[in-house]
Parts: structure tokens; sequence; C-alpha cells
């Protein structure tokens, strides 16, 4: 079921301008020189390169969505409007785990796209993009966790195997067996809120749909690891390698997404900001990366969100919550 629009513009409103104001907080009681300084101070050249890898993120990730949905996309939608549709849905990401982007669930009922479907490949995202931040962070394991590393990396892998197998796993027909009606109620909750999830999402979890949704998700995801990467050799040539930064990145996320904020803000800067401190930067450098990291990555994609809603009102193209019964299955 998808939420309420109003509740959703709503909340999404009040969390940006939390957020805002926090980050003005940060940049206020600490160092705000030497940070405003590295920010206005990045060349035009390199603002350009990590903005155009966080496209190439987004791109991405809009070519795997309209795949999942390509049966039920009707043609004279077009790719391009599809696309701004995509991104519109960035507008709200300013909502707790990131409910907000439904909104292109929203744009895409008005076309005639039935919300389970919609609803289902929003589930599909969720879940492949944690388990691809949850890969990139595990190079970290090599840069700072060195004498533990293999066995922690084997830990990791493990758990993208079984969450790799609960997501495959036919939950319904666990759901009628003696051993679930033997465990906990709260346990039984869980369960079947998890089921509910993977069922209108099950027709895109075929092995297929969820090893190819994986892969793009580390290339796109990659992509903004390596704008990190490159950031910080711009503050400290040969500090340190592109697996690192990749890795930080993918830690940096990994903390936001599990923290359950708005946008991971907060959880996303306190790791990213720790992680480049421990491999030799000063705090106001890690803050003010970290800072421009986001600026390129979080914030750009809601200035793209904001711009494409506009773009889609000037076409006269309207989210619509509710469609006649029959597109509603």
């Amino acid at each position: 079921m998808l939420p309420s629009l109003s509740k959703l513009m709503h909340t999404t409103l009040l969390v940006t301008v939390l957020v805002i104001a926090g980050f003005a907080a940060l940049v206020l009681f600490s160092d705000s020189e030497s940070i405003i300084s590295a920010v206005f101070g990045l060349s035009w050249e390199l603002w350009a390169i990590i903005l155009a890898l966080s496209l190439g993120n987004y791109f991405l990730r809009f070519v795997r969505w309209a795949w999942y949905l390509s049966p039920y996309t009707p043609k004279e939608l077009g790719y391009l409007k599809h696309c701004v549709m995509y991104l519109a849905g960035f507008a709200f990401t300013m909502t707790p785990g990131k409910a907000g982007e439904m909104l292109r669930c929203f744009y895409l009922n008005g076309q005639g796209v039935p919300n389970s479907k919609t609803m289902g490949a929003f589930v599909v995202e969720r879940i492949v993009d944690l388990l691809t931040i949850l890969l990139l962070a595990l190079l970290v394991l090599n840069v700072f966790i060195t004498d533990q590393a293999p066995l922690l990396f084997g830990a990791a892998v493990m758990l993208v195997i079984v969450a790799t197998l609960v997501v495959l796993l036919p939950t319904e027909t666990l759901i009628q067996s003696s051993l679930f009606r033997r465990l906990p109620t709260i346990l039984q909750k869980l369960f079947r809120l998890l089921s509910d999830s993977l069922t209108s999402a099950r027709e895109f979890l075929s092995p297929k749909g969820f090893f190819v949704g994986l892969s793009i998700g580390l290339v796109a995801w990659g992509l903004e690891g390596w704008g990190l990467f490159l950031l910080v050799d711009d503050y400290q040539p040969g500090l340190t390698t592109i697996e690192a930064a990749m890795g930080i990145y993918g830690f940096a996320m990994l903390m936001g997404a599990l923290s359950f904020l708005p946008g991971g803000v907060g959880g996303a800067e306190a790791a990213m900001a720790l992680l480049l401190a421990k491999i030799g930067f000063a705090m106001p450098e890690a803050l003010a990366i970290t800072l421009i990291c986001r600026l390129a990555t979080l914030w750009f994609a809601i200035l793209l969100g904001v711009m494409s809603t506009l773009a889609l009102s000037f076409l006269g193209l309207s989210p619509v919550e509710k469609k006649a019964v029959k597109n509603n299955v």
C-alpha cells in the first residue's frame, strides 16, 4: 500500500528544514572558515566530474528500474519522460527509509502502471541497494581491520548469502509450515511483514532479476565511491586507494541506512568523517570532504528531484494517488 502523497510532502519538508539547520550548526560550531574555503576552493573541473559520476549512478539505477517495469510501462510514456518521473522521486528522499521516493509510483499510476508493480520494483530497489552497499563496505576491512579481515569478510559474505536466500525463498510457503506456527508471536508478525513486502516484489526477484539488479547496483554505487576517491586524492594525493575510498563510501552509506534516519543523514556523515580522519585527514578536512561528497550525491539528487517535479508539472503531469480499480491490481 502506498503512503499518502500529502503525508510524504509534509514529512519531507519538515525533515529537510531540520537537516539543513543541523548542517548549518555543524559548520558553525566546527572550523567553519576551513570547511567553507574547502567547499568553495574545489575546482569547477572536479565538481563537474564528481557530479557527472553521480548522474551516472542515477541513470544506471533508472535503467534497472525501467527494466523491471518494462512489461507494464506503456510505450507512449517514452524513455525520457519515464526517467524524469524516476528522478522526481529523489525530491522526497528526506523521508524515513526513503519512502518519499515512492512519488514516482504516483506518477506512473497516472500513466496506467499498476501500484502493485511499482511498489514491487521499489521494494526490490531497496533490497538490492542495501546488499550492494554492504558489499562495497566490505572493502573497508582490508584497510582498517587487517588482522581480522579474513574472518570478518567471511562473516559478511555469509550475511549476504543468508540475505539472498531470504529474498529468494518462497516465504508464503514457509508461513504455512508447522515450524512457523511454533515461532514467538513477535517473530511471526515480523516475518509476515517481510513476506508481504516480498510478495509484491516476487516477480522481480527471480535469480536473473536479482543478480542483474545487484550487478547494476554495484557499478552505480561504485561510481559515487569513485567520486569520493577523486575528492580525497585532490586534497592529499596518494594518501589512500580507490578501494579504500569505495569502502569508506559504502560503509558510510550502510551506517546511514542502518540509522533509519531520513536520507541516512547523521549516520552517514559521522561514519565518513571518522574514517577519513582515521586514514590521516585532520577533522576539519574530513568534515569538508564529507560535506562536499554529500552535496554532490544526496543534495544533488534532491535538487534534480525538485527540478524534475517542476518539469513534470510544466508538462501537465501530476502524481495520482488513485486510479481506476482495474489499474490498482
